[in-house]
């Protein structure tokens, strides 16, 4: 399975596969402060631990 672009992805959006469209879209993300980044790299997780936070605050969890 081949992985699309961010821009190749949006453009799929469009009827005509308008890639300056997408281009414009990702402009307008980029100047929102929003980041598109493969799933596979991200993480839900704090970049602290959950252990750690568990250790500061025990009665939450």
């Amino acid at each position: 399975m081949r992985k699309m672009t961010a821009k190749e992805a949006i453009a799929r959006i469009f009827p005509t596969y308008d890639r300056s469209m997408a281009d414009r879209v990702l402009r307008w993300l980029d100047q929102c402060g929003y980041q598109i980044v493969e799933k596979d790299k991200v993480t839900l997780l704090p970049p602290d631990s959950a252990e750690d936070e568990h250790r500061r605050a025990p009665e939450f969890h």
